[in-house]
């Protein structure tokens, strides 16, 4: 199920023989690159030599896709398919179809390039312990070993709420923007399992043969599907219709829909999911100027070389496209990974878990009548030219208590001018918004030390991100167990390296989003 060598030369290898079978595919490969298997990031496509400027690249013929319409109805009734999301049905065909499964098998060589199990359960929070989604407290320290908070934001505040958790030790595991994009991920995965197994006969034959090896080989392909598909439009291209270029068009998630038109665009989005040989190799960049342009028509896919001059300079030469504008928050849950640092051109801070809560009943109700409910944002240094900024919908909110109901409708609906509204109320809704950022800046900071403060015992890592497994084969490994859990479980050297991977990615997340808040409040000040 996806288990691969993590050999450096080994993976190489499998890249060199997958693009023999690729060309086999009428897969057309510039000769001046290559996939290739990066020491820090696994594998991606380079460069071996200078590209000149709109060098077509990559071309994928529409008959080497895996398409919904490409599964046989033998898999899958004409008459189920109404039932079961595009999603769901290439998750199961992957999952549990000879054409896959099989290690001899016709699309071998494609699956081998595939990162392995072991890496989505290091990476994606979908597959986590359910107690990640909670809080978890750190065991007593003696007091010169306690987290100690930071003192950046420099605010003469009244005892908080941060005051008393230095004490109790309790804190946020995931951030809550992390996790209300998680939820709804979870949901989407449980209801296509639930109809992968109604629907599809060969999936339930193997659910009654093994639940547990039946749940993770279909968790895996879900995985695959959700990190690697791409939407193909395979209709013509309609008169004035530009296809888009620049980033790949990812299926519109079932957490995003909200109007009539999203649902519509959402049926039709994820009825178009496709995976792509070779292009499923080019990792994300949130620099549109070096990103190369994906173009699709009926045909099939292509891709040219960025806008910049790529020239080969070893492994730092690596050829990226963009998987669209989205925030660390989103590439962490839905893909695994984050940008690292302050990379991320377009990396936010969702306020929502600050100001939902302190608003009123009516408030919301007469938010949500103006289409203002929710989605609060705050907007990193480099995701604004270089200031951190909050979003126009949090200008709303933070006037909603300030101005009278007519007042505040009159400003929302454009019929009056915020300088009309009285002096002062552009200084006093920055500080309701500082207040709230300041807030999530409390919780961030908590997040951060008690993450700092867990790795001071020595079995707190394993405690909270290891694995609870069931049974005996859940846990099977060819590795001898070298790590004490500290609750008289044996951990492989497997497990405690998956635990470690989880730790560091969301430490390095609260870090980010301490960053931004920081940059606003600092920025604010002066």
């Amino acid at each position: 199920m996806g288990h691969h060598p993590e050999d450096h030369h080994s993976q190489d290898t499998i890249l060199q023989s997958f693009i023999l079978h690729a060309q086999a595919q009428a897969i057309q490969v510039h000769p001046a690159i290559e996939p290739y298997h990066f020491l820090r990031h696994g594998s991606g496509i380079r460069a071996l030599s200078v590209l000149e400027v709109g060098t077509r690249l990559v071309c994928v013929p529409k008959s080497a896709l895996l398409t919904p319409s490409s599964i046989p109805e033998s898999f899958c009734a004409k008459s189920a398919r109404k039932s079961i999301s595009a999603h769901a049905l290439l998750a199961a065909y992957i999952a549990f179809d000879e054409a896959f499964t099989n290690q001899n098998g016709p699309s071998a060589v494609w699956t081998a390039t595939w990162p392995g199990f072991e890496h989505f359960r290091a990476s994606m929070p979908l597959l986590w312990p359910a107690r990640c989604q909670g809080e978890w407290s750190l065991p007593s320290l003696p007091s010169n070993e306690a987290p100690h908070f930071s003192t950046q934001s420099n605010l003469n505040s009244p005892r908080t709420r941060r005051d008393e958790w230095y004490w109790d030790g309790t804190f946020s595991i995931l951030p809550a923007s992390i996790v209300s994009v998680l939820e709804g991920q979870i949901a989407r995965f449980r209801q296509d399992l639930e109809t992968a197994l109604s629907l599809i006969p060969i999936a339930k034959d193997a659910y009654r043969q093994s639940s547990l090896r039946a749940e993770d080989s279909f968790k895996y392909a879900w995985c695959i599907v959700n990190t690697r598909s791409l939407y193909f439009d395979p209709s013509p291209p309609k008169a004035g219709h530009r296809s888009p270029q620049n980033q790949l068009e990812i299926p519109v998630l079932a957490d995003d829909v909200e109007s009539p038109a999203h649902r519509n665009r959402f049926q039709e989005s994820n009825q178009y999911m496709v995976l792509c040989p070779l292009i499923d190799l080019f990792n994300h960049t949130s620099n549109p100027t070096s990103a190369c342009k994906v173009t699709q028509n009926s045909s099939g896919f292509t891709i040219t070389s960025p806008e910049t001059l790529t020239g080969a300079k070893g492994e730092e030469e690596e050829l990226f496209v963009s998987y669209g504008p989205h925030s660390n928050d989103f590439l962490f849950v839905e893909y695994g990974f984050l940008l690292p640092g302050t990379e991320n051109t377009h990396d936010a801070v969702n306020l929502d878990s600050a100001i939902l809560p302190a608003l009123n009943t009516e408030q919301k109700r007469r938010l949500d009548a103006k289409g203002y409910l929710g989605e609060y944002t705050l907007l990193s240094p480099q995701a604004n030219g270089g200031e951190a900024a909050v979003c126009w919908r949090t200008e709303v909110v933070a006037k909603i208590g300030l101005l009278s109901a007519q007042q505040w409708e009159g400003f929302v609906d454009g019929l009056v001018d915020e300088d009309d509204l009285g002096d002062g109320l552009k200084e006093k809704a920055r500080a309701v918004i500082r207040a709230w950022v300041e807030t999530t800046r409390q919780h961030v900071e908590r997040g951060v030390s008690g993450l700092e403060g867990l790795a001071k015992d020595p079995n707190g890592i394993l405690k909270l991100f290891a694995d609870d497994f069931e049974n005996h084969e859940q846990a099977k490994a060819t590795t001898v167990s070298t790590d004490q859990r500290g609750d008289n479980t044996k951990i492989t050297e497997r497990e405690a390296r998956i635990a470690r991977r989880r730790y560091h990615l969301v430490l390095e997340r609260w870090r980010q989003i301490l960053h931004i808040c920081d940059a606003y409040l600092h920025q604010d000040q002066i």
